[in-house]
């Protein structure tokens, strides 16, 4: 799916280019209201972003659409980037896959919420 490969692509480069103001904004949220206004304001804008590029899949899955895009938001999120690189190691190609792999599971994931 192009649309999932130009997120992740979006995102990686993004990631790439603030994990260490990341990091550090991170060591300061506790202390500093206006490092978690600023985290918060770019969450909206990035979450917003999913909601207008995966428009379709979500209107599609009716009443589970929120649930989908809070895996959506998930699976794209900085949290990951930063684990696939960091904790296991990844290079950023080996992370773009994975993450891509992520987000196309997300959306082709059935609704299992009427099973349990």
């Amino acid at each position: 799916m192009d649309r999932v490969a130009s997120v992740v692509a979006q995102r990686a480069r993004i990631y790439e280019a603030i994990t260490s103001v990341r990091r550090a904004a991170l060591a300061q949220e506790p202390f500093s209201t206006q490092a978690v206004a600023s985290r918060d304001r770019i969450l909206a804008l990035a979450r917003a972003e999913l909601q207008r590029v995966f428009a379709g899949e979500l209107a599609s899955a009716g009443r589970e659409g929120r649930d989908l895009l809070e895996a959506l938001d998930a699976a794209a999120s900085w949290q990951v980037w930063e684990a696939l690189r960091s904790h296991q190691g990844l290079s950023q190609l080996r992370a773009r896959k994975v993450l891509e792999r992520l987000v196309l599971a997300v959306l082709t994931t059935p609704d299992t919420s009427e099973r349990s």
